[in-house]
């Protein structure tokens, strides 16, 4: 588990990178393990998805701009809209393999992927404003 929820985090700083140009590029994948524990983690995470959040927000409808990601033994350059979402679907895939993971165990599986409704907004405020996102 641990190791999945690290692979969504290096994924997740990789693709950042390459939409912040960072400069790091696949470097970020050379410390597999850079957290000792989970609330560690838990943190990096959290930053992480706050990062990708403002980026989100400051798009602003630029979504077809493009960017270039580095790989292996070339650069890619793809739109930033096509990008984002290949990124979404990556991390839905493997928090649904954490899910999986936990609800095989005595630990209840935490939510890993909701997607918060506007009607449903007065059941999550205080969950939002925990994450520093606008309520209103």
């Amino acid at each position: 588990m641990y190791k999945t929820l690290t692979h969504i985090l290096l994924v997740d700083w990789y693709y950042l990178d390459a939409f912040e140009r960072g400069g790091r590029g696949l470097s970020i994948f050379e410390d597999t393990e850079p957290f000792t524990d989970f609330a560690a983690l838990r943190q990096a995470q959290r930053e992480t998805d706050r990062r990708l959040i403002a980026f989100c927000e400051q798009l602003s409808g630029d979504s077809d701009r493009e960017i270039q990601i580095q790989r292996e033994n070339y650069v890619q350059v793809d739109r930033v809209g096509s990008v984002l979402l290949h990124l979404f679907v990556h991390q839905i895939h493997h928090r649904g393999q954490a899910h999986a993971m936990l609800a095989g165990t005595r630990v209840k599986p935490p939510q890993l992927d909701e997607f918060f409704m506007a009607a449903e907004l007065p059941l999550h405020e205080a969950e939002l404003r925990e994450l520093g996102l606008r309520v209103r």
